[in-house]
């Protein structure tokens, strides 16, 4: 069984994103810890790229550390982490 997934949060009004000053394309971020190598990852998803999402949960893929893995995150509707899962191999074409 996979360790539940350790969200950290920045913000004291609890809110997982923060809305970086850009009024034309808000980029949300936030943080997120791997379960597999325990490296806190910030990851960020523009507004635009958001909005064309037709299908939740969408898989949003963070490769990091060495050797090279990801954490696939799965993002509802309203960009909150219901599952996840690490790919252990890894290629970039």
């Amino acid at each position: 069984m996979l360790p539940i997934i350790t969200t950290i949060q920045e913000q004291e009004n609890n809110n997982l994103f923060e809305k970086k000053n850009d009024n034309s394309n808000p980029i949300y971020t936030s943080m997120v810890k791997c379960p597999m190598c325990h490296q806190n990852l910030t990851y960020h998803i523009s507004n635009t790229t958001f909005c064309k999402i037709r299908n939740f949960p969408s898989p949003h893929a963070l490769i990091h550390g060495e050797p090279s893995h990801a954490l696939i995150i799965y993002l509802d509707q309203n960009r909150k982490i219901r599952a996840f899962e690490i790919a252990n191999s890894v290629e970039i074409l």
